[in-house]
């Protein structure tokens, strides 16, 4: 335990990730919350695509392009 950690004796033993007394568990949150962001960013990004491809057809109305890129939207935050 380094003088920069303000974790006490109990939280240093149960493992909260602190980046200074649990560098390990740190990094695995660090990593885990990474991944849980591509994986979002990736599924925006192919809902974006739809979304384009569907507004690049030209015989779409404009609420039927509203409705699509809200359906998808949805669909790729769930």
């Amino acid at each position: 335990m380094t003088n920069k950690c303000k974790c006490s004796l109990a939280i240093s033993l149960n493992g909260d990730g602190c980046r200074y007394c649990q560098p390990h568990e740190y990094i695995n949150r660090l990593t885990s919350a990474f991944r849980d962001l591509e994986n979002e960013n990736k599924m925006l990004r192919e809902a974006l695509e739809s979304i384009v491809e569907f507004l690049n057809t030209e015989s779409n109305s404009t609420e039927e392009m509203v409705a699509h890129a809200w359906t998808t939207t949805r669909k790729a935050l769930k």
